[in-house]
């Protein structure tokens, strides 16, 4: 069975601290709505998902920024440093869903090729995976009144 773009996430979320040390994270990615944007954007899977849920890509990217803004520090910049390594290996490996790229980083337990071991990929992931399933199931909630 196939899980749904994204869930891959959340297979790996559990109440793990990220680490004291975050990250830096790449300027670019510094910018928690651009971030989701490139990571989203060309995922067929996940807007098809969002469509079918009655929202969109710019549902989820509010999301994203909600959630970012609730964490702390270190947290936000886990979470980006995640997304921006996703979007990473996305993009090296030529994968079109941000799902395969997920798997891949998930069987690297360790961390030793993306510098993500399990615990700091499941910190970083669990917010991300929240606003895939807050802009599902309330595509309003997050955006801006």
């Amino acid at each position: 069975m196939r899980r749904a773009p994204g869930l891959a996430l959340a297979g790996a979320v559990a109440a793990v601290a990220a680490c004291a040390s975050a990250p830096e994270v790449p300027q670019a990615a510094a910018d928690p709505a651009a971030t989701c944007h490139a990571m989203f954007d060309g995922d067929a899977d996940i807007q098809q998902q969002l469509a079918n849920a009655g929202s969109d890509g710019n549902a989820l990217c509010a999301c994203f920024v909600s959630e970012h803004a609730a964490l702390d520090p270190d947290g936000a910049s886990n979470m980006l440093a995640v997304a921006a390594k996703v979007i990473e290996v996305r993009d090296a490996k030529g994968f079109a869903t941000v799902e395969e790229a997920v798997e891949l980083m998930e069987d690297d337990r360790d961390g030793a090729a993306y510098g993500f071991p399990s615990d700091r990929l499941k910190a970083g992931g669990e917010p991300i995976e929240e606003a895939i399933l807050r802009a599902q199931r309330d595509p309003a909630g997050c955006m801006a009144p």
